[in-house]
């Protein structure tokens, strides 16, 4: 006799707000504006994909969003000011008016908003229970979930302005707050993701969803939404994920085209609100099969054409024309990029310091790996334990580092080269490089103007 029974169990991640007492302004006159206090709140959570808060204003037996005079019984309020009204102090609003603004990078018991940036712009909060207009959310923190302790501070103020005819009194309401987890992300697996710039808007949870899913080692295929074409990629045992072949972005001098939504850019976070995304305008594009002509200075980018390394490791470089069997070894060459063009820059002056430098021609949600530090092809080579340059596991299953040497500008060399995020004052910069003898240096020095491959590995 045999019988099948189900085992169920739940989790439930935890989940709670502190508050620190209530908001007051005790010093506001007619024909006149002032702040409350500040008010310290902290919201803790292990949930996977991280939490938010929520704020309206409204209690069940005073059904608005206007600070009611409840001392002379006369019918004398203080409005909401309206949602997102476009203003950055409540001495801009209109008379007789209140609004809120937080912080969601403050230090706890600071309470003075000249003394601290980060403030958001004033806004109104929406009726409670208004189906209309849903609560406003007044923070948003997708990446503090479980594995960072899930314990983050802000602040909240209220600010309001009183015409010259405002009667004295008490004007009081109530605000509510909700502390909410974010659901399971929609996206379960990696089967569900369709192009790499994906990664970029995922949260810490989702990618952790989207890391599990994938088996170690095992090849993956996605797009890069700038050109349509597709990578492989794979999580390895250092944990991370790679692109296991060499990138073959054409490099277009198309205004506007690369921006941080597509492309390993910084954004402008000047203003907290509304963050602009950072713009790279190639002064050159990548140059076609069959022209030599490198200028060595600003990004250049070489496209050999349909080529593929011929898998024969002793003797110098040898390229073939790429058939589908070479395609699905990742033997592919890719484009040659040299260290401007890699990191989406058209000169090094912005580079001053021996750094990581955190851009990339890689798309957005990925990286250039450095040369230096956790993240990094000496991880990746300690983890791997590549150790042997011939007929070893450099070249194949499961990160297929082919021989294609590097781009001089009028022919290729021999062994295999790869481009760094590391910066090295100077004209050379850290680089992954092997030989096709057995000896591999994850912080090799090349000059800047040469052209390397790039790989790239997901935030």
């Amino acid at each position: 006799y045999k019988t099948n029974q189900t085992i169920l169990f739940s989790v439930k991640p935890t989940l709670s707000m502190d508050i620190s007492g209530d908001l007051l302004i005790n010093n506001l006159v007619p024909g006149s504006y002032a702040y409350s206090n500040g008010l310290d709140m902290t919201v803790s959570s292990n949930a996977q994909n991280g939490f938010y808060v929520q704020a309206t204003a409204g209690s069940p037996d005073n059904n608005t969003t206007s600070l009611i005079n409840t001392s002379t019984g006369d019918n004398y309020e203080i409005s909401s000011i309206p949602e997102n009204p476009d203003i950055d102090d409540i001495s801009e609003a209109e008379d007789n008016t209140w609004g809120f603004y937080y912080n969601n990078d403050c230090v706890p018991g600071f309470d003075s908003v000249d003394e601290y940036n980060g403030w958001t712009a004033f806004t109104g909060l929406p009726l409670d229970g208004d189906s209309t207009t849903p609560p406003e959310v007044i923070f948003n923190a997708e990446d503090y979930h479980g594995t960072y302790g899930g314990h983050q501070p802000f602040c909240f103020k209220i600010g309001a302005k009183a015409g010259s005819d405002l009667p004295s009194g008490i004007y009081s309401n109530v605000i509510n707050f909700y502390a909410i987890s974010h659901p399971v992300s929609d996206l379960a697996t990696i089967e569900d993701v369709e192009y790499m710039q994906e990664f970029a808007t995922m949260s810490e949870g989702e990618k952790a969803i989207i890391k599990a899913s994938m088996q170690p080692d095992k090849q993956y295929i996605i797009k890069d939404n700038r050109d349509g074409k597709e990578y492989y990629i794979a999580r390895l045992k250092d944990g991370n994920i790679w692109m296991t072949q060499n990138l073959d972005h054409n490099i277009v001098t198309t205004e506007n085209f690369y921006t941080s939504e597509n492309t390993d850019l910084p954004w402008d976070f000047s203003d907290p609100i509304n963050p602009t995304p950072g713009v790279w305008d190639p002064i050159r594009a990548t140059y076609a099969t069959g022209d030599r002509t490198w200028v060595k200075s600003g990004p250049e980018s070489y496209d050999p054409g349909n080529y593929c390394w011929n898998g024969s490791t002793p003797g110098s470089y040898h390229a073939i024309s790429c058939t589908s069997e070479d395609a699905n070894k990742h033997y592919a060459l890719g484009n040659y990029y040299n260290w401007n063009a890699a990191v989406a820059a058209n000169s090094i002056s912005d580079f001053t310091k021996e750094d990581n430098v955190n851009q990339s021609i890689c798309p957005a949600g990925w990286k250039l790996p450095n040369a230096q530090g956790d993240l990094s092809y000496s991880g990746l080579v300690e983890t791997l334990a590549l150790t042997s340059g011939t007929n070893g596991n450099v070249q194949n299953d499961p990160v297929y580092f082919v021989y294609g040497g590097r781009w001089t500008g009028s022919r290729t060399s021999a062994n295999g080269y790869y481009e760094s995020a590391y910066y090295k004052s100077g004209n050379t910069t850290g680089r992954f490089y092997f030989s096709i003898t057995p000896t591999i240096s994850p912080r090799g020095l090349g000059s800047r103007s040469e052209g390397y491959f790039v790989r790239c590995v997901a935030r």
